[in-house]
């Protein structure tokens, strides 16, 4: 399929969330509502290309952004009641007419909404609570504390037809169920968070009410992937699921919508990414078949399907974090429309093109004398900071141990700058290659290696940006970011991204692990802290510590670098962590005495190291060295194997196996380019171990045994030797 892109116009800065088409009732055509970080809903309408503003909800006295939108009303396919979310604030208006302004009684900012009859859900971070309306007020009903943050909510009929059910999406990669109480029925465990929730049903059809609607949901992932999800009365079964595209980096699932866009009586999967890739896929005998993708070049916030700028016709409707609103139609149904238009006024063509030429001629004009007026006054206009949003994301690449920094601004970048005072290695990849990057050596106290690195965007007028980084494990600290917008006068948005010692870990929840059969180093600690002082402590050394009203708890991390895994037991007084690297308890064991020393809290620390456990993570890392050393044979290969595909015509006379070399060559080659760095990675690791190993037993001479190590590095083919060292 192929479509037809239109901007309709342009808002402030949108959350996630805040675009929904208003589907036609009442003899009324349909339109759209979007709010943005003025605090404003503004209601459109669509008629002959031209969108004209019908309906605001008003400015806040407190200046808000706009949090959700989600719509309400009967039938369930005709929803016209539109419900949105400001600050602690729900407010709701139907067809120009404010119909409540409600206040609740959350000291979080609500993040997502549900509205079914006279109940209304809303959610913060990490509180969702439900509510009975009354006429002008809320009465509360129930409350759910989650584990981690909520991404997403809708309801649904599940543990009975006439009760809802709200179904939350957690950051802690679980989707939970929960009862009419909102208390949590079960959870369904992913292998990365869960992002975003939407019905599904492969069959498109107008449903009456939501309790006719299919107990099967999409859950969108914060790797990409999308899932169909069964959801029973008591458990939730995987049904299928659609991967990312190969090329799709830091391609969280944003938003999905289920549309019927050819008309044929069966679903298309409309998928919008962060990265700003939309994406559109179609059933083909059993399985959905990508069929059109697109790239909008900045984060999608909000996306929509359906009938609204032509009637008979669907088309796709997106936000954009800076605040453009696209659309796409098909262009087969643009095809038809004009053609009816052509022959239903054959003289109205050349009256719209000398209309449109007038106007642009118009615009034109007034943009010259707006630019002359400007300059002339520029004198006299006091130097003022341009206020504008931008935010960022830290994004674990699993496959090269690496992250992805996403920048979205609300203005085109021109320019952006970092600042950390530890050590980090900035990636330059084909990602970044529409920048220029300048470092500048820095040493932050102590001799310790800083970054102070500008990237200077080199590409047209671009909302965002994203470059690659990787960090060595027991060094943290702030990653401070400085946007600078193309704007005058100059100004810039800070932004900061916590590094966390422990930063290539990720927590697993669906590992089979047997303890028994890894060498475990185990640390243990007592002492007179709280349950509550151990989560903070830990939540400082790894990332997605999850927040738990329990007395106790158990998490399982697994280095994306290495493979080694961490064990975490605790509760208040106790905690047992074990690992089989060494240098992963060394990390924990410093950052919790730091803390406990700040606070003041007496903690006893003990551990027990097994010498095994070396030789399993040395084994582990030779895997990566033989991995990049064949990478180097395959990358020697690649110039005769083109030369001998030059003189034969094709490759197809080679071997299996060099045509698959010869096929791949543009990835071999780049990633054998950041082949030194990697391996001067991996042996960094190695000396690390060495060291930590050293400080745990208490050993002298360090500094003879570490140079007898580099040298032995050299050759890491002979691992007995190096095992030797380590043991001596």
């Amino acid at each position: 399929m192929n479509f037809f892109e239109d901007e309709y116009l342009r808002v402030g800065a949108t959350n996630r969330g805040c675009l929904r088409i208003v589907p036609s009732q009442d003899k009324k055509p349909p339109g759209f509502v979007i709010g943005d970080d003025s605090g404003v809903v503004n209601y459109y309408e669509v008629r002959n290309g031209d969108v004209d503003p019908r309906f605001n909800s008003g400015a806040p006295t407190v200046r808000k952004e706009i949090c959700r939108i989600e719509l309400a009303g009967m039938p369930y396919y005709a929803r016209d009641k539109v419900f949105f979310s400001i600050g602690t604030t729900i407010r709701a208006f139907r067809q120009g007419k404010m119909l409540h302004a409600f206040e609740t009684n959350l000291t979080e900012m609500i993040r997502t909404i549900a509205v079914e009859e006279n109940y209304l859900w809303v959610a913060g971070e990490h509180i969702l609570n439900m509510y009975l309306i009354q006429k002008d007020t809320l009465r509360d009903m129930a409350y759910f504390v989650s584990p981690d943050r909520i991404n997403d909510l809708l309801t649904l009929n599940i543990i009975s037809p006439t009760i809802y059910s709200p179904v939350l999406a957690c950051e802690d990669k679980a989707v939970r169920v929960l009862d009419a109480e909102c208390r949590q029925h079960y959870q369904y465990l992913f292998p990365s968070a869960a992002t975003c929730l939407v019905p599904f049903s492969a069959k498109a059809k107008l449903v009456e009410n939501k309790g006719s609607l299919d107990r099967t949901i999409l859950v969108g992932l914060q790797n990409g992937f999308v899932v169909c999800l069964s959801l029973e009365v008591n458990d939730a079964f995987k049904q299928w699921e659609l991967p990312p595209p190969e090329d799709t980096i830091g391609g969280a699932v944003s938003c999905l919508k289920l549309v019927d866009l050819k008309g044929k009586g069966v679903n298309d999967i409309i998928v919008a990414r962060d990265q700003g890739s939309l994406e559109v896929y179609q059933l083909n005998s059993n399985d959905y078949v990508m069929v059109y993708r697109t790239n909008v070049n900045e984060q999608i916030t909000g996306l929509d399907a359906g009938t609204l700028s032509q009637p008979g016709y669907s088309e796709i409707i997106l936000s954009t974090f800076s605040g453009r609103v696209l659309s796409f139609m098909n262009i087969e149904d643009v095809l038809k429309i004009e053609t009816r238009k052509a022959r239903d006024n054959p003289k109205d063509l050349p009256k719209r093109i000398n209309t449109l030429s007038t106007e642009v001629e118009r615009m034109r004009q007034q943009l010259e004398t707006l630019k002359n007026r400007a300059e002339s006054e520029q004198p006299r206009l006091n130097t003022t900071a341009n206020i504008f949003r931008a935010t960022s994301k830290f994004i674990r690449n699993a496959e090269d141990f690496s992250y992805t920094v996403q920048i979205d601004s609300q203005y085109p970048i021109e320019s952006v700058i970092l600042q950390s005072p530890m050590q980090l290695e900035l990636i330059d990849l084909e990602v970044s290659a529409n920048a220029q990057l300048a470092v500048t050596p820095t040493t932050f106290g102590f001799g310790a290696e800083g970054v102070l690195a500008t990237y200077r965007l080199v590409e047209g007028a671009r909302s965002k940006f994203e470059f690659k980084l990787r960090t060595v494990e027991g060094h943290y600290g702030i990653l401070n970011i400085f946007v600078i917008p193309v704007a005058n006068p100059k100004t810039s948005q800070s932004l900061q991204i916590p590094v966390r010692p422990l930063s290539l870990h990720e927590r697993v929840v669906d590992i089979s692990l047997d303890e028994g059969s890894l060498p475990l180093n185990i640390l243990t600690i007592k002492g007179s802290f709280s349950f509550s002082d151990m989560n903070s402590w830990m939540n400082q050394a790894l990332p997605e510590v999850p927040k738990t009203e329990d007395e106790q708890a158990r998490v399982i991390y697994r280095s994306t670098f290495v493979g080694t895994v961490l064990i975490a037991d605790y509760q208040a007084g106790s905690a047992i962590f074990k690992s089989d690297s060494i240098s992963t308890i060394t990390i924990l064991k410093d950052v919790i005495s730091f803390e406990a020393n700040r606070r003041g809290l007496q903690v006893a620390i003990d551990w027990e190291m097994n010498d095994a456990s070396i030789k399993r993570v040395l084994t582990l890392l030779r895997e990566k060295i033989d991995h990049l050393n064949d990478l180097s044979v395959k990358n020697s290969m690649i110039p005769a194997l083109k030369e001998l595909a030059t003189q034969e015509g094709s490759g197809n006379f080679l071997s299996q196996e060099y045509q698959k070399i010869l096929d791949n060559s543009d990835r071999i080659t780049a990633e054998f380019k950041q082949q030194p760095k990697k391996l001067q990675y991996l042996k960094g690791y190695v000396m690390d171990l060495f060291v930590d190993r050293c400080k745990l037993k208490g050993l002298s001479n360090v500094g003879q045994r570490t140079h007898r190590l580099t040298q032995a590095l050299g050759n890491y083919q002979d691992m007995d030797t190096i095992y030797q060292i380590f043991m001596s």
